[in-house]
This record gives C-alpha cells, sequence and structure tokens, in this order.
C-alpha cells in the first residue's frame, strides 16, 4: 500500500509518529507538507519530504494564502498522486490542497482528512468561521474516510455540520511501541515535597503559564515546574520574561529517547490545556501527555469537564480540579500516602490503552486500505 501524506507541518513529531505506525503497518509512505520553525526536518522517519514552504502558528491569513497558492499549482505533483493508492492528509488546509492535487491529475484516488484538531474559529460564529464550516463540508463529501483523535470532536462540532459523515476513524495519541520499549514498572517509591510537574510537549497554555508562576513563587518549598518542548510565540515570551526561578524552569526542545528520563524525574504530569484563545476546543483534545505520562505510571492532572478527564476518570485515575488554584489547594494537603495511590491508579492503567502495538498498526493500515 503507498500513501502519499500531506502534512501540516513536518516538525511535529505527530507527523513522525503517524509515519512511523505506517511503516509498522506495511505501507510505503512518502510526504508533502509545510513546516513551521525556520527550516524543516530533512527526514521524518527516513522519508525525504517534498517541501511546500512555511506557515506561522496564530497566523491563519498567511496560511490561507499558502493554501490557495498551493492549490493552484499542485498539478506540478502528478507523478506523486499518480504513485499513491491513498492520500492521507493532515487538517483542514493540508485535505484542501490533497483534493486540488487529485482534481488537477483527474484521478479516483481515495482521500483521507485527518483531524486531530480544531481550530477556535471552526467552532465560533461569524462570516469567517461560516466559511471554514462549508469548506469542511465539502472535504467531508468528498473522503472516503475522517480519521480523529478523539470522540469529542465527533460529538461537539462534527456532528453538528449537518452531513452525512463518511467512515470514522478514531486513533487516539498513543504512544508507538518499538520506540518507547517496554512500560517500567512503578516502583512506588514514597515522594513527598517539593512536588515536580512537567510540563512537556506543545506548551500553549497561557493560563497555566501564569497560574505555574504564581504557584512558584507563592509556594517555593511545596513545588517544582520543569517546562520543555515547543512553546508559541506567546509562551516564549513569558519564559523570556519569568524564568528561570529556583522551582521553575523552561529546558528546551526534546526527542522520543528522552520521555522516559524526563517523566520518571516527576511525580505529576501537567495536562491542564486551557489557553483563552481556544478554551472551547482545547477542551476536546486528548493530548500526546495524557498517553506519555499514563506509560510512565504518573498521575496527569486534568480539568473536570474535559476530554482529558472523561479519560482518566473512565480508568479510575488522575488528579480533577475545577481550576488551577483548586489545584494548588488540593497540593497543600497532598501526603506521600495519597501520592502512592495516585501513582499506583495511573500504574493501573491497561498498556493497551497507551500504546499503538505492531498488530495495531497493521489493523490501522487496513482500514485505509479499505
Amino acid at each position: 500500500m503507498r500513501i502519499l501524506y500531506f502534512a501540516h507541518d513536518l516538525n511535529d513529531t505527530a507527523i513522525a509518529r503517524r509515519v512511523r505506525m505506517l511503516h509498522m503497518g506495511g505501507a510505503e509512505v512518502k510526504l508533502i507538507g509545510f513546516h513551521r520553525g525556520l527550516i524543516p526536518a530533512p527526514e521524518i522517519e527516513g522519508v525525504v519530504p517534498v517541501v511546500l514552504g512555511r506557515t506561522y502558528d496564530d497566523r491563519l491569513r498567511q496560511r490561507a494564502i499558502q493554501v490557495v497558492r498551493r492549490t493552484l499549482d499542485a498539478g506540478r505533483w502528478r507523478k506523486l498522486i499518480r504513485w499513491a493508492d491513498v492520500l492521507l492528509a493532515r487538517n483542514l488546509e493540508m485535505s484542501v490542497i490533497a483534493n486540488a492535487a487529485r482534481n488537477w491529475v483527474r484521478t479516483s484516488t481515495p482521500l483521507i482528512y485527518e483531524c486531530l484538531d480544531i481550530h477556535r474559529l471552526s467552532a465560533a460564529q461569524g462570516l469567517v468561521p461560516n466559511a471554514l464550516r462549508e469548506i469542511e463540508r465539502f472535504i467531508l463529501r468528498r473522503s472516503k474516510a475522517l480519521i480523529v483523535s478523539s470522540p469529542s470532536f465527533l460529538d461537539q462540532f462534527f456532528s453538528t455540520l449537518g452531513i452525512t459523515l463518511p467512515e470514522v476513524i478514531l486513533a487516539e495519541n498513543k504512544r508507538v511501541f518499538p520506540q518507547c520499549g517496554e512500560r517500567p514498572k512503578a516502583l512506588l517509591t514514597p515522594r513527598m515535597a517539593p512536588w515536580r510537574i512537567g510540563w512537556f510537549a506543545n506548551l500553549r497554555c497561557t493560563t497555566s503559564f501564569d497560574e505555574m508562576v504564581e504557584m512558584a513563587t507563592r509556594h517555593p518549598s511545596l513545588v517544582e515546574f520543569v517546562l520543555r518542548g515547543r512553546p508559541t510565540d506567546e509562551i516564549q515570551a513569558r519564559i523570556d520574561q519569568h524564568l528561570p526561578l529556583a522551582n521553575m524552569r523552561f529546558e528546551g526542545p526534546y526527542s522520543q529517547p528522552d520521555l522516559g528520563s524526563m517523566y520518571r524525574d516527576c511525580a505529576f504530569t501537567w495536562g491542564i490545556e486551557r489557553y483563552a484563545k481556544r478554551a472551547a476546543t482545547a477542551d476536546w483534545v486528548l493530548g500526546n501527555r495524557l498517553y506519555e505520562g499514563g506509560f510512565y505510571n504518573v498521575p496527569t492532572i486534568a480539568l473536570a469537564g474535559t476530554a482529558s478527564a472523561d479519560w482518566l476518570k473512565s480508568r479510575n485515575t488522575g488528579v480533577l480540579v475545577n481550576s488551577c488554584a483548586d489545584f494548588e489547594t488540593w497540593l497543600v494537603t497532598l501526603t506521600s500516602q495519597h501520592y502512592a495511590a495516585l501513582q499506583a491508579s495511573a500504574a493501573a492503567i491497561p498498556t493497551s490503552d497507551l500504546i499503538w502495538t505492531p498488530d495495531d498498526c497493521r489493523a490501522f493500515t487496513r482500514r485505509l486500505n479499505g
């Protein structure tokens, strides 16, 4: 099976994870897409990508212009389109380009729309949001399947579009087995304050950052925050302004082999993503850190009423709070015995809920092939 993958950001680790899954599932993969950051990754899981140009976070107009440009010259990729058995497109903008490329070549190669994030404007009101939803309907009617990473995307958004959806494939943001190795055993060693909390991956929640700074300042002997990953421009500006503190620091980007040491050093995973610009759609996401923290038996902190909280609650684990202030109040009273019970509940999450095995990847690829 040959898959041409249209990537929204060639530097996103989620793209590499999906390519790894497809390879494990027996597919041959080629990549085409934009990049965010100064330079694109030269290769992803052994695949050298076709680079379409640079786009930017939170600059919808610039990205829209790039999409229009690439739809107009999509005929240049005839050989790639004809080579593929399936066109897999990550996010709405890449689905538009993939559909245009298919039309230029006049082929019936099936299009699969992969939606792992919903832009805040898509769920808002107004002329631009209405136009985005019309484009969404247009693409869905022309797609063979829709991949989502959270059931909430269906319940809260896609079911409201008023159309018959294509086949839906749920593909949660689990880890991919070969690169992570065996799940470590929970040692359940006694822990006590200061409680080290890790906030990893894409750092976008300005509310979380501001609350962390205040909490770290108020409780220097109670809590310690460690940040690693890719901050947005807004978070980077706050990092430059406030950090490092004695008990809060940013340690830069990381790669997959770093995950074990990162999580083993932490008592909790910060899973709150309530950044103000898109609070509603952020509540629907099941982020990478939910599965990564669980794999390393680290309890996750989540906001009650979100998809992450529901996922944790269904597995009888996690620290579910109504606000950052509630978490601070709770943390002051935390004992070593209570923490040991929390860690045991994280270790009890079935490993199958946290990783993609080779068999899972083969089943996923078969579904893409119909």
